[in-house]
């Protein structure tokens, strides 16, 4: 026996043919396979390991030839569902009784290095010409598979867990707008419950639309979809602006807000609409979790040449083995039934995208359960030539006047229901419910505007917008898509197609007046 493989001449019965290998040796062959092979003799003692066996056992090239009881006492073998395996059931034991094994999963330790891997193992009882009795061990090094088939299934628990809260999250509105629905059929409209449901329905859609918001932003981030348009702003005042917009979220559930930003400004090239959706996401992450009776605090100032805004709270604060995490997609504290802090596990992923987009960080810092949160976004500051362009003027909408509007909805409801906003803001309108019957309606009647859907039956919004910019005789009508689909592609194909505007569902009914008018 040479230790590296058996030579042709040392060929077991049952390995025939091995004469005609002609100069190359079966130990060529052996050294070749990728999987580990381990030769003992019939009393368990290794005799020789080919190179992918001497890799995975962790030996140098002169191989690792050594007695039964070295190799038992070095590597102890466990279930794959935890314990020990007794020596007696390990595969080598089992094949030198004289029985095949095939395929039976180990997971190994190196008492030697602490190595720990997991392998399919099988060990077949050969008898060499001589008659010598020979075990043949081949393990496949299965722990990258094992760990990679882990992470799919955790991610498929989450996933399921995940939907599983989605839905709770989506239902939980709802609840509220039905019942407002129900009061604003029966009540006096001038009355305070009216005002009340008007005032529910109001801020529950809201809630539904940041909701959908983001799960769409959090997907453009892991894209790359998202474009800042980047203008020279002062970002103390716009601080103070976003914290002035959400003390009442705050004053709500009895926490109070401190805000202290420098008077004299504070220049960063940044997205004024993605900066404040930034710190939004921060502030309602500590409205979620401060008790009432607590105290947010919100500061900005320059630190190492970086705008510095500090969110502090007195809440719950992060335990610390999430506290690496609370940036990552769906991380959340441990749920339970009553969801009272409820949330996508979407506000800070956002955050930290917003931030890195901005060319800045966002860091997370609790000292553990009960001691509350503090959240730091560091931006760089404007450069001294400043973003190119400067802040845009604010739109200016014309002055109003009556316009003749189409409505394209194959949701009956939601036509009828954009349909009251438009009559509502004093403009004419109709509405039906198909990409047919919009292009005839258009042809016969040659409204100003047509506020159409893009998923519709038969011909869809795309299609009725290009056959409308083909005729010749509709030039000058005004197509604005409201629609779901509202990713950033969506829009460029919309655009594409013919449309002068997109408009994401729900729209915002000021929104809609100002395109019309």
């Amino acid at each position: 026996m040479q230790e590296g493989g058996l030579t042709n001449d040392e060929a077991p019965e049952g390995v025939d043919g091995a004469a005609g290998l002609g100069q190359a040796s079966l130990r060529d062959v052996i050294d070749a396979v990728d999987e580990a092979v381990v030769v003992f003799d019939a009393r368990g003692n290794v005799l020789s390991m080919n190179p992918a066996g001497r890799k995975l056992h962790g030996c140098g090239a002169t191989g690792c030839a050594m007695p039964r009881d070295v190799y038992l006492a070095r590597y102890t073998f466990e279930r794959p569902d935890g314990g020990a395996v007794p020596a007696d059931e390990r595969p080598l034991a089992r094949a030198l009784r004289g029985e095949a094994v095939h395929d039976v999963e180990c997971a190994v330790r190196d008492a030697e290095s602490g190595r720990r891997w997991i392998g399919l193992y099988s060990a077949v009882p050969l008898v060499s010409k001589d008659g010598t009795t020979l075990v043949t061990e081949t393990i496949r090094d299965v722990t990258e598979l094992k760990r990679a088939f882990e992470a799919l299934r955790e991610a498929d628990r989450r996933k399921d867990e995940y939907l599983a809260m989605l839905s709770h999250e989506l239902r939980n509105p709802l609840a509220p707008i039905r019942s407002a629905v129900f009061l604003l059929e029966r009540a006096d409209p001038a009355s305070d419950g009216a005002r009340r449901a008007r005032e529910v329905i109001a801020r529950q859609v809201g809630h539904l639309a940041r909701m959908v918001d983001d799960l769409l932003d959090v997907s453009r981030l892991a894209r790359g979809r998202i474009e800042l348009r980047r203008t020279r702003l002062d970002l103390g005042e716009l601080v103070r602006r976003v914290g002035e917009d959400h003390r009442l979220l705050l004053g709500g559930g009895g926490v109070e807000l401190e805000v202290a930003a420098p008077e004299s400004p504070v220049l960063v090239d940044g997205d004024a609409t993605r900066l404040a959706q930034l710190l939004g996401n921060v502030l309602q992450n500590s409205a979620k979790f401060t008790p009432r009776g607590g105290r947010v605090t919100l500061s900005l100032s320059v630190e190492g040449g970086r705008a510095t805004v500090r969110v502090r709270d007195t809440g719950a604060g992060i335990e610390p083995n999430l506290l690496g995490h609370v940036f990552e997609p769906f991380v959340q504290e441990e749920r339970n039934l009553a969801r009272s802090r409820g949330g996508l596990g979407l506000g800070l992923p956002l955050v930290k995208g917003l931030a890195e987009l901005h060319g800045g960080t966002v860091e997370a810092r609790s000292d553990g359960a009960g001691a509350g949160a503090e959240i730091i976004v560091r931006l760089p500051l404007a450069s001294a030539r400043g973003a190119e362009g400067g802040p845009r003027e604010p739109d200016r909408a014309a002055a109003v006047s009556r316009r003749r509007v189409l409505v394209v909805d194959d949701n009956v409801d939601a036509a009828e229901s954009l349909c009251d906003v438009v009559a509502f803001l004093g403009h004419t309108v109709e509405a039906v419910h198909d990409g047919a019957a919009a292009l005839a309606r258009v042809r016969e009647r040659r409204p100003d505007v047509v506020l159409c859907d893009i998923g519709l039956p038969g011909m869809d919004g795309y299609e009725v917008a290009r056959a409308i910019r083909a005729d010749a005789d509709l030039a000058g009508i005004r197509l604005v898509a409201v629609s779901g689909y509202a990713q950033p592609e969506d829009r460029a194909r919309a655009t594409r197609a013919g449309f002068d505007a997109h408009v994401a569902k729900p729209a915002d009914p000021a929104a809609i007046g100002r395109l019309i008018a």
